[in-house]
């Protein structure tokens, strides 16, 4: 593949790049720090809803807590989605409830 100018990205409408293997732990990161600094579980979802095309909105919500993880295929260039496994501990999780009453406590007070 050859480079192209900014010019020729904009004409084809077509852009190319390779993800790295913590792409799927970054994805999760963002949403969670959504939810825990920004206080939004809407913009937490959407973060990874918008990020994964196709991913329905209680998969996304396995994603946020950490019940599923997004390890990458490096070879295949694909973010996988599977269940928790004791190998994924560098994967984030996070208690929604938890992080829901303190926003609820940290808005009434």
């Amino acid at each position: 593949m050859k480079n192209q100018t900014k010019e020729e990205i904009l004409e084809s409408g077509v852009i190319h790049f390779i993800i790295g293997e913590d792409l799927g732990l970054r994805i999760m990161e963002i949403a969670q720090e959504h939810l825990i600094y920004s206080y939004d579980p809407e913009k937490a979802i959407r973060s990874i809803t918008d990020s994964l095309m196709g991913c329905p909105v209680d998969l996304a919500l396995q994603i946020l807590k950490g019940d599923m993880v997004l390890p990458v295929d490096v070879e295949s260039q694909q973010v996988i989605c599977q269940d928790r496994e004791p190998e994924h501990d560098q994967y984030p999780i996070i208690d929604i409830n938890y992080q829901l009453q303190k926003n609820e406590k940290r808005n009434c007070g």
